[in-house]
């Protein structure tokens, strides 16, 4: 068995394809066909949220999830939340 190749399980089309290991979700998301209504936030994998950027070493389960995903929406509320208070800082 190759350690260099990873299998990721997208549960959003019930496919399961093969990667190099340290790719990270956004090129992972671009193999898999998604047609969802809303742009992506970030995903779940192995039952844990992480971001676009999140790097897999390891053979993993994951469900991408935009806005309509109650995690997804949790998540833009949270980024607004801090470029608010970003801003009043520095007003």
């Amino acid at each position: 068995m190759n350690t260099d190749i990873i299998t990721i399980h997208c549960t959003n089309t019930g496919t399961y394809k093969e990667f190099p290991a340290g790719t990270d979700l956004i090129n992972i998301l671009n193999e898999f066909d998604l047609n969802l209504r809303f742009q992506i936030v970030n995903a779940n994998v192995n039952n844990k949220t992480e971001p676009l950027t999140y790097q897999g070493y390891h053979t993993k389960t994951g469900t991408f999830l935009d806005m309509t995903d109650n995690w997804g929406m949790r998540t833009c509320v949270r980024s607004i939340c801090f470029l608010l208070a970003k801003s009043v800082d520095e007003f």
